[in-house]
Parts: structure tokens; sequence; C-alpha cells
């Protein structure tokens, strides 16, 4: 089984290298105004980029590279837009340990890409994230973003301990502005001021600025679900050897086979790339290998265990290959087995011939620790066809019983192939 680590990583070195852009119908508005239209490289950012690539043509083999520098704004077709923003940038803290005791007003010039949440025919919402916070920033047409504020600092109040104040700037920044595209709604400045600095309430509010439900939402924001659910089954082929100093080490090893039942589910870290994937996996498995030895001097061993167990699985999936309709992924994971029901059988001796069973030196009070818990990693590779069938190869690292004073180790290891069919899943 050790030998299956160098040949799982030559298997997928050749897709890391490999690995294909995820190109996307768009367009590029550079700062002298011409749109270029053509793909664009969709990639699952979890800040906002500071360049991206782009193609004129999905078969061109070197894509050209725009930045903030060079672009004013791009779009990647019923999925997202940004647009250049060159000015103020807060950098106070909101995290707890990085909250003063004076409010914080720093910021930074910069010229980044904001993403647009909603546009309407008063106003656009954009957000911005970098390695510091998340900010939000608004425009009315016509004119360019400002940031809506939201800073945290901490008070010192004699006697008691330090307080945090929250300055939710922002809430008036919204209501001035909606005083001046919906004056007569009194029911807006109260949601207004319930809003959080999310952009679920923020988004909310914009929308009635804009006082048109017909918003130019971003498709992704419900084009497709951030999860899909998952049911499956396959066959674990175990094998299990003896460590220690016992006379069980002279068996090389013993296997066996056994079903596998699983479910799950996958969040997406973007719905619409589904290139990243955090997956848990809960399955049942059992195991149960046979030890038999013959001695010269025909006294035999034999030893059996049979195990159910219930197995947690938290795992990374990342498809290197992400077609619509074939996808070729890899995972790294650990698997957290709770064991079930353990049933242990060991007898030593000489067999009685005439009855085929052991009845000299019977040890039914074999010393052998029980886990009840136990951990291994686990590595998959496999493939998803048609957004639908989820077939894999997985590989659980040696996982063991232990024994009194470590004379006896029984360690298992395993290769499980499984399929699962996958709900709610949508073409990219």
């Amino acid at each position: 089984m050790k030998k299956l680590y160098p040949l799982l990583g030559a298997v997928l070195l050749p897709f890391f290298l490999l690995a294909q852009g995820n190109y996307k119908p768009g367009y590029v508005i550079t700062l002298k105004g011409d749109t270029l239209k053509g793909v664009i490289d969709y990639l699952e950012w979890g800040k906002n980029p500071n360049q991206i690539k782009f193609k004129s043509d999905i078969k061109e083999s070197k894509p050209q590279v725009y930045t903030v520098k060079t672009a004013n704004a791009f779009v990647i077709n019923d999925y997202e837009f940004y647009k250049r923003y060159s000015g103020k940038i807060s950098m106070n803290g909101v995290a707890s340990d990085e909250l003063t005791y004076n409010v914080d007003t720093a910021y930074r010039i910069d010229t980044v890409f904001l993403k647009g949440i909603i546009s309407g025919k008063n106003v656009t919402l954009y957000q911005y994230i970098d390695a510091k916070k998340t900010r939000y920033f608004i425009s009315k047409t016509g004119s360019g973003p400002v940031e809506l504020l939201y800073r945290k600092h901490l008070t010192d109040m004699e006697g008691a301990p330090a307080a945090v104040s929250v300055q939710s700037i922002y809430k008036q920044q919204l209501q001035n502005i909606a005083v001046l595209y919906q004056p007569q709604n009194n029911a807006l400045q109260d949601e207004i001021q319930a809003a959080t600095y999310f952009a679920s309430d923020l988004r909310k509010a914009v929308m009635k600025i804009n006082g048109d439900i017909e918003n130019m939402a971003l498709k992704h924001e419900n084009q497709n679900s951030s999860f899909q659910f998952y049911v499956g089954g396959g066959v674990n082929y175990s094998s299990s050897y003896f460590s220690g100093n016992n006379e069980l080490t002279i068996i090389k090893s013993a296997s066996s086979v056994a079903p596998v039942i699983n479910i799950g589910v996958d969040f997406f870290a973007n719905s619409n790339v589904q290139k990243l994937i955090f997956r848990i996996d809960f399955n049942f498995s059992s195991i149960n290998p046979v030890f038999d030895y013959n001695f010269p001097d025909k006294h035999s061993d034999h030893f059996s265990i049979k195990e159910y167990a219930l197995v947690l699985s938290p795992e990374v999936l990342y498809n290197f290959y992400n077609g619509n309709q074939f996808k070729f992924y890899g995972v790294i994971g650990a698997n957290f087995n709770a064991k079930l029901h353990n049933t242990i059988q060991y007898y030593s001796g000489f067999p009685n011939v005439v009855l085929g069973t052991y009845y000299v030196n019977i040890q039914p009070n074999f010393p052998f620790l029980v886990q009840s818990f136990t951990f291994s990693p686990t590595a998959k590779i496999g493939v998803i066809l048609g957004n639908k069938i989820d077939a894999y190869l997985q590989y659980i690292a040696p996982t063991y019983f232990g024994g009194e004073e470590g004379e006896y180790t029984a360690h298992f290891t395993a290769i499980h192939f499984g399929i699962n069919y996958l709900f709610g899943s949508k073409k990219r």
C-alpha cells in the first residue's frame, strides 16, 4: 500500500501542471474606452483580482494580461463585473485583536478593481476584499464610487472592562442617498438603520433606493446553488498486517472486501467556477481480515476481526480539469472513524482433526485493545461525468489497533472504489 503514494503523485502531477483555464465569454474596457470582446479566465478570486487573462478568441495560445493600469473595467457575461477605482481605501481594523482605543481613520490611496454587486438606475453597489477586510462602495449615476464606512474602536470605562464602540457611518451615507432618490419612503430609512455591514442587507437597501425590482443584479448571485448533495456506494478493499513482538508478524498480510455506503455534501468556493470544493462525506464501512498460519510443529494461529465503522471525512477537492461535462479531480482529506462494533477471535494451538476446530490453548481473552475512535489521512482521484456521476478511487492511510505494551499492533489500510450520484449540480 505504501507504494501508492508515489503512484498517486505521478498520476496527479500532470494535472497540476496542465490544469486548464476557465475561460468564459466577456469583454474588457480599456483606459481609452475601447471595448474588447472575447473570453476571460474566470477564477475563484477570494480577494479582488488585480489582473486578468483575456483572449480575443478561445483558440489563442497565449492570453493578454490586463491590470488596473490598462483596463477601466471588465465583465464576465452573466457572472461578474469589475470597475477600476482610484482613491481612498480605509485601513482601520475591525477584527477584535486589531481594535485600538482611538478612532482609526487611516486610509491608503490606491487603484484597484471593485466588484459590482448590484447596479440600477440610481446607484451601484460594489465590494472590495483584500487581506485586511471587506469593504463596500457606492456610486450615484454620473459619480465615482465612495466607500461606505464602518469602524470599531475600544472605549475605556473606569472600573469596567473595555467595551467595543461601533461607528456605522454607512447607514447615514445610505440614508442621505435614499432621501435624494426616495424622499417619501420613510420605511426605507428604518430598513437602512437596521442594515448590517454585509452584502445581503446592503443589496436590499440599494434595490429599494433604485426603486426598480429589475435591478441589474448579477446572475451569479442566484444562478447556482453554493452546495450540492450526493449519495453513493462502493467497494472497500482492506489489507492488514501485524507488527510488534508476536507470532502473527509471521503472516505477511490478510485482506478483505466489503461494501461501502456513503452520503455527503459539497460546498463550492465559487458556485460558478466549481474548481475548489469543500466536501463533507459520511460513510458506513466494514473490514473482516482473517489471519491463519500453520507452524512446522502443526500448531496453528487463527486471528480475525470483524469491524463496523461510521466514518466522517472532511475533504478538499480540486478539479484539475474542469469542463462542463467532464471533470478530473484530486482530493486530500482525513477519516475520523467511530467504531460501531468489533468482534475479535483468536485461537492458538493444535487443531482437532475430527471436529475441524481448535481446542488446545483457546484464548478468547486475547490481550488486544479495541479503540473506539481512530484517525487516518486519505487521498482520492476521480472523474465527474455530466455533472451527475462521480467515480473515484480512494487510498486510506494505515490505522491500527494496539495491544498490551505494544506487543500486538494490527495495521489496516484500504483502497476504496466508489460511485456517487450528485444532486443539485448545474452546468457552469
